[in-house]
């Protein structure tokens, strides 16, 4: 298992409920609302850079954010986890597990820095990984319910 110091810090967008924050804390990550650091009141555009330097992955429901992430192929980032606003709590629960899980999965394989230039989102088919240039199917919610 990663060790917590290896681990990226968690920044949560504070549009999101308590419980995103409380599940990657639980999974052994540092985890901080963006509302609640010197993040308060900026544009998520405006700290891209400093998360990326600090190492913190950035969870957002911000859809048109990730949208403008994704056409300009933008990889300076220290990881970005895209939230729909649609989840239910119990999908929101079950998606932050697999997104803690996944994390950790990249931390083991690839070390500290693994989630840098990586989207990781909840599609229809499954869960997914958009490095910049590829999407990739990490795993289908079929084979995750069998």
């Amino acid at each position: 298992m990663a060790k917590r110091r290896q681990l990226p810090s968690i920044c949560i967008d504070e549009h999101l409920r308590p419980e995103v924050k409380t599940g990657f804390r639980d999974e052994g990550f540092r985890v901080f609302r963006a509302g609640e650091s010197k993040y308060k009141s900026q544009d998520e555009r405006d700290y891209l850079g400093q998360m990326y330097a600090r190492n913190e992955v950035f969870v957002t429901s911000d859809g048109e954010f990730v949208d403008d992430l994704v056409e300009s192929r933008f990889k300076r980032h220290a990881g970005v986890v895209s939230m729909p606003n649609q989840l239910d709590r119990q999908q929101q629960t079950g998606f932050v597990e697999l997104a803690a899980a996944f994390t950790k999965f990249q931390v083991k394989e690839d070390g500290p820095f693994a989630m840098r230039g990586l989207l990781l989102y909840p599609e229809q088919t499954g869960l997914r990984v958009f490095d910049g240039e590829n999407d990739h199917l990490v795993i289908s919610w079929a084979r995750l319910g069998s």
